[in-house]
């Protein structure tokens, strides 16, 4: 599975949050790192609340699917989260809406993750 951060990488390209207190003195790399995190972090809260809130209905069906095979909740979460995370990258390139039809698609797809695009 690739990993998240690459797809919160560029998700997050400096929007998601300014830097944290002290970051003056912090390397480039921490700072780096702690944005990543950041984005990660607000990526699966977004997924725990489509999960608990059933919308969209393709988020809890999906959590229950790989949970109903074998996969740890974490895993899941991060499946999740990749997936969203492609799709907010696409939408802030692509200067479009959320397309809602593609994400639920990507999601009833997992554990078979959808391509990155390039």
């Amino acid at each position: 599975m690739p990993r998240l951060t690459s797809s919160i990488s560029r998700v997050n390209g400096g929007r998601l949050a300014p830097f944290p207190p002290g970051a003056c003195h912090e390397r480039p790399t921490d700072i780096d790192n702690d944005e990543e995190e950041f984005a990660e972090t607000t990526l699966i809260e977004a997924i725990e609340n489509q999960i608990e809130s059933d919308n969209p209905p393709a988020a809890k069906a999906t959590f229950n699917k790989l949970t109903l095979v074998g996969y740890e909740r974490e895993d899941i979460l991060q499946m999740m989260a990749h997936v969203l995370a492609i799709e907010i990258d696409a939408l802030l390139e692509e200067d479009r809406a959320f397309n809602t039809e593609w994400y639920e698609t990507a999601l009833r797809a997992l554990p078979e993750l959808p391509p990155e695009k390039q």
